[in-house]
């Protein structure tokens, strides 16, 4: 229980569901071909009891759906929602008036709490944070911990929509997201009844506009860029094209020419993906690109280009496709290079930019990205 009577809103939102339909209008799009699953309340997420049962709903949930939504609350129903997830590797995305970092177990430290359980920092974006509502040591502490930090004058300026892909992007890294809709980020015209709304907040077509979000991007654009890992991305296309090769007829015998040719690409590939690790683990960094980066490798093969490892497996895809004499495998290779530059390379180095600042931005102007 508590002033806002948070703990009645489960009720509240099932009742108002009966007056809306599945349909969009505006964005064309019909939810009753979706099987929802409710798996009833869990009462007080913010004691001990109600907090293990949180989390053990949304583990049970999470194995037998692809996406949970969690109701009602207040921001104390975030942590075990996240505890229910791999803190290891999980991200949050959170839009919030303030950021939760306040010391103790209310509500207001929900994202304290997350840290003191293991959630890393790097893995939090944060949007809607208000002007004269955040103290200066919340802000200082948040980008310490390396939190993505979307001010209202941010989202003014940039979209919600575009705030919101960045978000995922950054707390998508390693694993799943949990994004946390706190009611009290809108404009206090819009949510009167939240205690924490201030003048200033978010439309109610802002906070409409990042939930649809969260389905297009999380569900469609985040899972390509995830899953387009870059060995399964440039084995698969460089698959694709000899296998059109084949069907095209395309001859048998290999020049000696393309041959030897193919064969130096794959070993100078080799040699640069070797080249690369080697001054990974010098630097002490690590080698998953998916783990957060605890140092900045420049030195070796570094010196040289920025991403070595990804010119090394361009080079291979090269020297397979010279060996075969596959045209279809060179006509797909400009696709792989620019899904591995806007999925993979331009978002890493946004991240080595937050993570490194002006180190990064130095290495960044002196190296090229390619060679």
């Amino acid at each position: 229980m508590n002033q806002a009577g948070t703990h009645t809103t489960p009720a509240a939102v099932r009742r108002a569901l009966h007056h809306y339909t599945t349909w969009c209008a505006s964005r064309h799009v019909d939810l009753a071909d979706l099987w929802p699953w409710d798996m009833g309340d869990v009462d007080e997420p913010d004691r001990d009891d109600g907090a293990f049962r949180a989390k053990a709903a949304v583990k049970t949930a999470l194995a037998k759906a692809r996406l949970l939504v969690a109701l009602g609350g207040d921001g104390s129903a975030t942590v075990p929602i996240a505890q229910g997830l791999d803190l290891t590797r999980a991200g949050l995305v959170a839009l919030d008036v303030q950021y939760d970092l306040r010391d103790g177990g209310r509500n207001t430290s929900a994202l304290r709490t997350l840290f003191d359980a293991g959630l890393d920092g790097e893995r939090v974006s944060h949007l809607g944070a208000a002007d004269w509502a955040v103290s200066r040591s919340h802000a200082d502490e948040a980008r310490a911990r390396g939190m993505l930090l979307f001010s209202r004058r941010t989202i003014d300026d940039r979209g919600i929509v575009a705030c919101m892909s960045d978000a995922i992007a950054s707390a998508g890294r390693a694993g799943p997201v949990h994004v946390s809709f706190d009611l009290a980020v809108c404009d206090r015209a819009v949510v009167p009844a939240c205690l924490d709304a201030v003048p200033g907040g978010l439309r109610a077509a802002d906070l409409l506009s990042a939930a649809f979000a969260v389905l297009t991007l999380f569900f469609v654009y985040r899972t390509l860029a995830r899953t387009f890992s870059v060995g399964a991305g440039v084995a698969g296309a460089l698959a694709l094209g000899l296998a059109l090769g084949r069907l095209q007829g395309e001859p048998e015998k290999r020049a000696r020419f393309a041959r030897t040719l193919g064969g130096a690409s794959v070993v100078a590939g080799l040699a640069l993906g070797a080249a690369a690790i080697a001054a990974l683990k010098r630097a002490g960094t690590n080698l998953d690109p998916y783990k957060p980066s605890t140092a900045l490798a420049t030195d070796g093969i570094f010196a040289l280009s920025r991403n070595p490892a990804y010119v090394g497996a361009t080079s291979i895809y090269i020297g397979i496709a010279l060996y075969a004499r596959s045209m279809p495998a060179f006509t797909l290779l400009p696709i792989v290079l620019a899904l591995l530059d806007r999925l993979v390379v331009s978002r890493e180095e946004a991240y080595l930019e937050r993570r490194f600042g002006d180190d990064y931005r130095h290495y960044r102007d002196a190296v090229p990205r390619w060679f």
